[in-house]
């Protein structure tokens, strides 16, 4: 046991020190006095948002960003009867309102989206989410200067310090797949996505578009178009400005969290970037270990001195790999719950892990 624990932590050292070496994210500034030039069709999948929806089509169509240059389209995929409601009142002549034309599932409501699509640049997000008035700004001067086909933009949780200790430790969960997803990105092994915000292009989709289809999950479609973008040799690029960032909302309670990310947890099974899994699998383990010592411990076959040692050592890599992004992101508040959600977080994983690969899960639940 003592040699695979100590194999164990030396990989997973070595790993977030390798995922660290380019770690952190500059933040970017717009010309506000630089008129957009690009034509955008923005693409949002929908479901039961009837809350939130509004607010997102106002702050789009309010953008400091010509009218003419960029549509919006909302794909109704099994929506509620008030989310259609809703609809009905935001369609006009820059808002299309479609229903899933494919059948059920993100996969194609994004699908019957990009067909309907009249521009080249497909801006992805969710209708949960919200954005702020130099958001289309913000990818149009990015993509003016870079010849870039897929663009992984940010995705914060909307936290704030005078939120639940619960809703702290679900933003701070969020914020360690960020620093992953965008680490991955800047040592040029880009795998991971959100797709409550990115960028791509129409024609290299349609490239991909069988190949992407035929992933049997509706869940990943994000992860799965960056990584058939990559082995195609697209070029993948991170947008760090702050105008580009999208704020999404945390689960409401810990049931909706699970589900979640159990949702998110299915489309594991199905990665062929070997990279990806090899780092999937540390994580595992070394959080598996965590469990295993204090089940141990309950059978008095392990001292709570050794269980200490391995996982206030897990603890200390976690805390410096993920602190540059709390920062970044003025999340520095966070900090004070990382203990708590270092405790928490091995026992959430293996039971996330377990049942997204041995249960149903469908994109919306």
């Amino acid at each position: 046991m003592i040699v695979i624990v100590v194999i164990v932590g030396v990989l997973y050292t070595c790993m977030f020190l390798y995922l660290s070496k380019h770690q952190g994210l500059k933040s970017q500034q717009i010309d506000v006095n630089l008129a957009g030039v690009n034509n955008f069709s923005l693409i949002i999948p929908a479901t039961d948002e009837d809350d939130n929806l509004p607010y997102l089509i106002e702050s789009l169509v309010q953008q400091n960003y010509d009218t003419d240059l960029f549509e919006i389209i909302v794909v109704l995929d099994n929506p509620t009867k008030n989310l259609k409601d809703t609809c009905a009142k935001l369609a006009n002549d820059n808002v299309a309102v479609t229903e899933n034309i494919f059948g059920t599932g993100k996969k194609k409501a994004l699908l019957t989206g990009i067909e309907l699509a009249k521009n080249n640049f497909i801006i992805q997000l969710d209708a949960d989410c919200s954005v702020q008035l130099g958001f289309l700004l913000a990818y149009d001067q990015f993509i003016r200067t870079k010849n870039v086909d897929l663009i992984i933009g940010i995705v914060l949780p909307a936290v704030h310090n005078s939120d639940s200790i619960l809703s702290k430790m679900f933003a701070l969960e969020h914020i360690s797949l960020l620093s992953t997803q965008f680490n991955l990105a800047l040592i040029s092994k880009p795998s991971l996505a959100s797709g409550a915000n990115m960028l791509y292009r129409k024609d290299k989709f349609m490239i991909i578009k069988d190949e992407w289809l035929a992933i049997p999950t509706d869940s990943g479609d994000d992860v799965f178009m960056v990584q058939l973008f990559k082995k195609r040799n697209y070029k993948i690029l991170i947008n760090d400005c702050d105008e580009a960032i999208v704020k999404t909302g945390l689960p409401e309670n810990l049931s909706e969290f699970i589900n979640q990310r159990v949702r998110w947890g299915a489309k594991t099974k199905y990665y062929k970037d070997s990279f990806l899994k090899f780092l999937a699998l540390i994580v595992v383990f070394q959080n598996l270990i965590i469990v295993s010592l204090f089940a141990l411990i309950l059978f008095r076959k392990c001292s709570p001195a050794d269980f200490a040692v391995v996982f206030f050592f897990k603890v200390l890599i976690d805390y410096f790999y993920l602190r540059p992004y709390l920062f970044r992101f003025d999340k520095k508040f966070l900090a004070n719950n990382f203990l708590l959600a270092s405790a928490a977080y091995p026992f959430y994983l293996i039971f996330t892990s377990t049942k997204a690969n041995f249960g149903n899960t469908n994109w919306k639940n």
